[in-house]
């Protein structure tokens, strides 16, 4: 896949070519899941998506306008810390994907402060951006009902870290 130029479409995930609509896998068991490679082609979509986000191309693509137009009907000025919102997001689902391939691959895989960090960041994030504007803009994200799955349980093994002490 190339780099997408400016003015040019992004797909959200549902979008990505071999995924259809509601193709979410969401009540499959976990195995199944991995087995058949669902983790695998969602990781390489959300990694495309990343680099997108951090290299500015989403911003400048037809969906990011869209949510930052979105955004902005519910909060003036809320677009930046939208776009950080989906870049902490994905990386913690990237990183619950890594931790799904790796349990398939029979590792024990820690999570540690630096995960613990980005979950209280997209915390902050949410509580900053409103439920209003998570509301509206969520969907329009892409995220399976397994890539959520993944975030929480994430999320879940992230809070048991005690909190760093200074």
């Amino acid at each position: 896949m190339g780099a997408i130029k400016a003015g040019t479409p992004a797909r959200s995930i549902r979008e990505q070519p071999g995924r259809r609509a509601g193709d979410d896998r969401g009540g499959r068991e976990l195995g199944a899941i991995v087995g058949d490679g669902v983790v695998g082609a969602d990781h390489d979509a959300h990694k495309k998506m990343l680099e997108d986000i951090r290299s500015g191309h989403f911003a400048e693509s037809e969906t990011g306008h869209g949510l930052k137009r979105l955004s902005e009907r519910f909060k003036s000025g809320v677009a930046p810390d939208v776009l950080s919102y989906l870049e902490t997001k994905t990386e913690l689902v990237l990183r619950g994907e890594e931790i799904m391939l790796a349990v398939q691959e029979g590792e024990d895989v820690a999570v540690g402060p630096e995960e613990r960090e980005k979950v209280l960041k997209l915390e902050k994030l949410e509580r900053k951006i409103g439920r209003s504007v998570l509301a509206a803009i969520n969907p329009k994200l892409g995220f399976s009902r397994n890539d959520l799955w993944e975030l929480e349980h994430l999320k879940k093994r992230a809070k048991k870290l005690d909190a760093p002490r200074k």
